[in-house]
């Protein structure tokens, strides 16, 4: 019984050495994200960013609507959490005709610069790098 177990480890060491190394490689590889995955991934780091964003962010004074005004903004991240380039506001015609808009779109652009960098998740850079 001894002398099986020994040939059958001999035989695994032996077919393991034969393995073709694409094939080796290929299940060493990350598993591929879904779309689904990817995008509950993209919001739980929007999340984190805007978790970080408040504590910076001073919400105009007699800003009109300000709890029903949303803004959104395009920012580009370094891998150690800094801005890789100027935060851009995506409604740019709404900046221009809209003055309460504006004033606190320009308040969130400043928090923005405020808290970076941002603390995110070094392995997942290619989901925040570009936001």
């Amino acid at each position: 019984m001894l002398k099986n177990l020994a040939k059958d480890r001999r035989a695994a060491e032996i077919a393991k050495a034969y393995v073709p190394a694409k094939v080796a490689k290929q299940k060493e590889d990350k598993p591929k994200r879904s779309a689904l995955q990817a995008r509950l991934m993209a919001a739980g780091l929007g999340q984190s960013v805007n978790r970080q964003v408040v504590p910076c962010w001073s919400i105009p004074a007699g800003a009109k609507n300000a709890g029903n005004m949303r803004v959104e903004i395009r920012i580009r991240m370094n891998p150690d959490g800094t801005l890789g380039a100027s935060p851009k506001v995506e409604d740019t015609r709404r900046m221009g005709k809209d003055p309460s808009f504006r004033v606190m779109a320009e308040s969130a652009l400043r928090a923005l610069r405020t808290c970076a960098p941002f603390k995110l998740p070094y392995n997942q850079y290619d989901m925040w790098k570009d936001n």
